[in-house]
């Protein structure tokens, strides 16, 4: 039975003898899971400016909605007192 760390020894070299790029071959430049603090500052900053955004726009729908409502509301209370006064 063959134990994992000859399983893996085979596996490397049929990579070898594919032509598959070893990590030697390859440039040394280390790479890390981790983003630069900037980077993610950035996105942050960015998350926090759409927020506002989509903060402002809902607020303008909702005065939007709010001034129409009052101007209907007018309007049928005109054209109720027209109607008192016309119709006398």
């Amino acid at each position: 039975m063959e134990t994992r760390i000859e399983k893996h020894q085979k596996y490397r070299q049929e990579l070898i003898k594919q032509g598959a790029a070893t990590r030697k071959e390859t440039d040394n430049k280390r790479q890390s899971a981790t983003l630069p603090l900037n980077q993610v500052m950035d996105n942050v900053n960015s998350d926090d400016l759409k927020r506002q955004y989509y903060i402002k726009q809902r607020n303008l729908k909702i005065t939007m909605i709010v001034v129409l409502t009052i101007l209907l509301a007018a309007v049928v209370v005109a054209l109720i007192f027209f109607g008192i006064y016309a119709f006398k």
